[in-house]
């Protein structure tokens, strides 16, 4: 059987008994030339005006279809298509092209995924149709693009201090509930700014209802604040406060003292926030049960003859912890 191309990316399968002492010019293609691009190549493909434009899908060698990143190039009147073959591919999509114009990626019989003039676009073909995995991404340097009206302060609200340097910021008075606008869409948008319990204040605002306040963490405080029930408002913590209360942020590994006792409950998590434990050793008479807050959370059943076993548990801020039976080879703690 002669060589073949696969499905999707169109490498060459070489047939059996085939390419005898020249196999290598076909793996080294297959792996230098068709397996980068589709993993990392870019390749730009204009677009014509008047008509589809087909990607070309060669077998095993360079052609647009197989690129992981396309760049749509060229001056359109209207919204045109792109075709790209009905097989498995992801692709990164960027409408580059002129005239204000989306591009409508699509396979030959499918609706396809519309990708507006200057936004780029990560696609997956799903095996009937191309799905857009994630929003459009804007091109412009780290910038927000496409949203109208110009950075300020909204006039029903006492404004705080703000820069435009190197992208908006608050930098005033922390004494009052003022909020500042941030950036508009349209008649919607989104204010920020300090309340009087030196939390940022977030809220979107619409024509007629200037500010709708939700609170989104501790800034810069690192105790995170509950909102009551049912108030549609929300928290979140800070990094700070995070790395307060998570598992691993300035603890370290330690082995302490330990060893088995009858309760399984005879030592206590006193650091205030969760400790990992592992223990290693083996039971002497039946199981050795390892207890938190007096539940089983694993058992060592090794028998007399020296063999080992290892059980590892998170134990919360407060909670009580040990082992109960058996005898205690290692014991340590990140604490």
């Amino acid at each position: 059987m002669s060589s073949q191309p696969s499905t999707s990316l169109r490498l060459e399968l070489i047939g059996s008994g085939e390419q005898a002492g020249t196999w290598g010019s076909a793996t080294n293609v297959n792996l230098g030339t068709v397996l980068e691009q589709a993993i990392c190549g870019y390749v730009s493909v204009p677009v014509s005006n008047v008509a589809d434009t087909t990607l070309t899908a060669f077998p095993w060698t360079a052609d647009q279809a197989r690129s992981a990143v396309i760049n749509l190039t060229g001056a359109l009147t209207a919204t045109r298509n792109v075709i790209a073959p009905a097989v498995p591919k992801i692709y990164i999509v960027k409408n580059s092209t002129t005239g204000a114009f989306a591009v409508q990626f699509k396979t030959s019989v499918s609706t396809g995924i519309s990708i507006p003039n200057g936004k780029t676009a990560l696609l997956y073909f799903n095996g009937s149709d191309f799905e857009q995995i994630t929003p459009y991404y804007a091109e412009s340097a780290g910038n927000v693009t496409g949203i109208a009206g110009t950075l300020g302060y909204s006039v029903a609200e006492q404004p705080i201090a703000y820069t435009t340097v190197g992208g908006p910021s608050v930098m005033g008075s922390t004494t009052n509930a003022a909020m500042m606008t941030f950036w508009r869409v349209g008649v919607y948008g989104v204010n920020f700014g300090l309340d009087t319990d030196n939390l940022l204040k977030v809220g979107g605002f619409s024509a007629g209802a200037e500010s709708h306040p939700v609170y989104h963490g501790g800034y810069p405080q690192t105790t995170a604040v509950t909102k009551a029930v049912a108030t549609n408002n929300t928290t979140i913590a800070t990094t700070a406060f995070v790395k307060l209360a998570d598992l691993g942020w300035g603890q370290t590994w330690q082995n302490p003292t330990r060893d088995h006792g009858p309760s399984g409950n005879e030592y206590t998590n006193l650091t205030g926030k969760p400790i990992f434990v592992v223990i290693i050793g083996r039971s002497t008479s039946g199981a050795a049960s390892v207890m938190c807050d007096s539940i089983i959370v694993g058992i060592i059943n090794s028998s007399t003859d020296s063999r080992e076993e290892t059980v590892s548990f998170i134990v919360p801020p407060g909670s009580s912890y040990g082992m109960v039976g058996g005898v205690v080879s290692h014991w340590s703690e990140l604490r």
